[in-house]
């Protein structure tokens, strides 16, 4: 368990960088689903 007290500790030592982490996460799976919306849409377009 100290692993998870020394992982906890750091996340938050450079709130700058987790968050542009998790932003960049997060953009990454929005633009996922967003191409996948695309490509079921010209799938069934034609």
């Amino acid at each position: 368990m100290k692993y998870l007290h020394l992982i906890w500790a750091a996340l938050f030592r450079r709130k700058g960088r987790t968050f542009l982490t998790l932003v960049s996460i997060i953009t990454a799976f929005l633009l996922f689903g967003l191409l996948d919306a695309v490509r079921v849409g010209f799938d069934q377009a034609g």
